[in-house]
């Protein structure tokens, strides 16, 4: 198994899913909630038909969706 990004997401999950991951004013996530809406991205990203090695462009401002998406990204 290759080290990135998305496998220390998975692994920080695996010791601290409730542990807060990402936190802007009132909205909050946990590693477990961060994880598992960024596999729901991967998941739209395959079902798309997008494959490995394909470019995939993000363009949001400094939101919460932005480490979401990109982990999900990674995880595709």
């Amino acid at each position: 198994m290759s080290l990135n990004l998305a496998v220390i997401l998975e692994e920080t999950t695996k010791k601290s899913p409730d542990k807060l991951a990402l936190i802007l004013d009132q909205f909050k996530l946990t590693y477990a909630q961060l994880n598992g809406a960024a596999n729901q991205v991967a998941n739209g990203i395959r079902a798309a038909g997008i494959k490995p090695g394909e470019r995939i462009g993000i363009m949001l401002p400094n939101v919460p969706q932005f480490p979401i998406v990109y982990f999900g990204i990674l995880k595709a």
